[in-house]
């Protein structure tokens, strides 16, 4: 039975009820039970059962007076099999979700069925966040039973951290740090809760990094990195020392109107490297196009003198002078360059990347091919294989520079990530890019 939506009760009671190796299940565990849970007044119960126990399943649904469409029960396959108890519990507790019950408003009691029984429902309770658990401890034979009542608030610390760590090892920054938000620290050891605020500050790291903000990162793992290193569950998200000092260096510049240090180039590749991983193509094509063009804006500055955001015109060759000048705004009067212009005007002053830049086939076909994505002019959205061509015709114009940008990208990745094999993974999946 399904409890309709309009008189769904507040709460609802999973029991499990199963018989004993010898086949019947002992008379006062189940009258036990059935006191206990006269109490407790469930509006919806579920029974975890084997077919040889529907007696006792009948014996709790009159014995509290609840009508049939109050009782839901869930034969499963074998009381002696893991899986078998696992995955039925599993599939009641998400349909239980399914039909609005919160996870805070279901209660698991496991003192009746086969050990496994109770394994396997705790655990798959605990899997789906159901943090009432119930259990009758019997002190002797003639002795009341009493109610033993636990929240997994450890173990389901743990289970949440290790999800963490899984997804900030997939670049789901926020989704790690939400999740952490929400592991009440109450009842952890000083270690497990000192685990819990670590990680949740690399995620929120991390996220810093990704999105830029490269001071709020070095500020954030500043603070954490010693434990990151020293805790074999994350390790592989310390930074090694060739990595922070290009950072810094980031960092620093953007204090200095016009500072473009080679690392920001690395890191915009680097970034497009990793909107790549996620499947995000056209991201991946607005940073490469982001990292060209600062490269153009940044060897126009350093070696002439000449700003992009506002050319003075007296710098350009007196023959070129009327086709910038017509560049010239109405608003603010001033001459801003794009990324062909920038690699236009590097030609025109003879520089060997602004004739590299317009001899590249490469580039200007994808160039002209971006112009029909919808994050540009059109409305087509972004292939993988585009964007591996876009990476490679970029890399190949920075390498007349910059030299050997793989092995520099690679000091400025995130630790875990090997764009290498990230690259050649990639090229498998779209062989026309190469």
């Amino acid at each position: 039975m399904t409890p309709s939506p309009s008189r769904r009760p507040a709460s609802c009671h999973v029991v499990t009820v199963g018989t004993s190796p010898s086949g019947a299940q002992g008379t006062g565990v189940v009258e036990a039970l059935l006191r206990e849970l006269a109490k407790e007044k469930p509006g919806f119960l579920v029974l975890l059962a084997t077919e040889d126990s529907t007696e006792n399943s009948e014996r709790l649904r009159e014995g509290l007076g609840l009508r049939r469409e109050d009782v839901r029960v869930r034969f499963v396959g074998s009381p002696h099999s893991l899986d078998d108890v696992y995955q039925a519990a599993m599939e009641e507790f998400q349909r239980l979700e399914a039909e609005g019950f919160d996870p805070e408003r279901i209660v698991l009691h496991y003192t009746a069925g086969t050990k496994v029984m109770s394994a396997a429902a705790v655990l798959a309770a605990i899997h789906r966040g159901i943090r009432a658990l119930h259990y009758l401890y019997s002190p002797g034979p003639r002795a009341p039973s009493r109610l033993v009542v636990t929240r997994p608030e450890a173990i389901m610390a743990e289970t949440d951290a290790r999800m963490a760590v899984a997804l900030v090892r997939e670049l789901r920054f926020r989704s790690a740090a939400e999740r952490l938000s929400r592991v009440g620290t109450k009842g952890l050891s000083e270690a497990m809760a000192a685990r819990i605020r670590t990680l949740s500050s690399l995620a929120e790291a991390f996220a810093d990094w990704d999105t830029f903000r490269v001071k709020e990162f070095l500020a954030r793992y500043g603070k954490i990195e010693d434990a990151v290193r020293e805790d074999p569950q994350l390790a592989e998200f310390a930074l090694p020392p060739e990595t922070l000092e290009p950072l810094t260096k980031i960092a620093g510049s953007e204090e200095r109107d016009g500072d473009y240090p080679d690392e920001l180039l690395l890191d915009l590749m680097n970034n497009a490297v990793r909107r790549l991983i996620e499947r995000r193509h056209d991201d991946a094509l607005i940073r490469l196009h982001r990292a060209a063009e600062l490269y153009a804006q940044v060897l126009l500055l350093n070696e002439y003198g000449i700003r992009t955001d506002d050319v003075e015109i007296r710098k350009v060759p007196p023959r070129y002078r009327t086709a910038f000048e017509a560049e010239r705004r109405l608003d603010d009067a001033t001459i801003k360059l794009g990324l062909r212009r920038s690699y236009d005007l590097l030609d025109i002053l003879g520089h060997p990347i602004g004739e590299a830049f317009r001899e590249s086939k490469a580039l200007q076909t994808t160039l002209k091919a971006r112009r029909n994505l919808v994050l540009a002019h059109g409305t087509r959205p972004a292939s993988l294989q585009l964007a591996l061509e876009f990476f490679r015709a970029v890399e190949r114009l920075m390498r007349l520079r910059m030299g050997d940008l793989r092995k520099r990208m690679k000091a400025l990745q995130f630790p875990w990530i090997d764009n290498e094999k990230v690259l050649r993974s990639l090229a498998r999946r779209a062989p026309g890019s190469g």
